[in-house]
């Protein structure tokens, strides 16, 4: 009796989803977001760091359009004055002076409607500049994060 019991109940639960698979409505479509970090950017005496390559791996979708990109600078405390280089895949480049004490997340449009897929290249460039007393050559030091929005078909 039991094992005719289990084989209704498994039946029954078989069909549901069944059911269930022609039923529910298909995600044709839909946003997303990668994020990205690059190694630690280092660049003295108004010269640039090294060129960091990020991204690579799948994105959801076979047409794809970013929305907004996201780019967290995490500074090394002591760092001099700097430019943040952001290159997307198609090679727009975007560039900014961030803050030098303070973590913080800037965000930007400038790439919008391009496909996020693709290698990113991220470096940052010293000023030249150091409002430390008694240091030699001016240095700057930071982690890059970027985090591309987009929607997805």
């Amino acid at each position: 009796m039991k094992a005719v019991r289990k084989r209704v109940y498994i039946s029954i639960i078989a069909s549901l989803m069944a059911c269930l698979m022609f039923v529910m409505p298909v995600m044709a479509a839909g946003s997303s977001y990668k994020s990205m970090t690059t190694v630690k950017l280092n660049a003295m005496n108004g010269n640039i760091s090294q060129k960091s390559q990020v991204g690579a791996g799948s994105y959801l979708g076979t047409t794809r359009s970013i929305t907004k990109v996201e780019i967290y600078v995490n500074v090394d405390r002591n760092s001099d004055p700097f430019i943040v280089h952001v290159i997307s895949p198609e090679g727009t480049h975007y560039s900014f002076e961030p803050s030098t004490t303070t973590n913080k997340t800037y965000t930007t449009t400038i790439f919008n409607g391009e496909d996020p897929e693709g290698k990113w290249t991220v470096y940052i460039e010293n000023e030249g500049i150091s409002y430390k007393p008694n240091q030699i050559y001016p240095t700057s030091t930071a982690t890059i994060t970027v985090k591309p929005y987009y929607n997805w078909s």
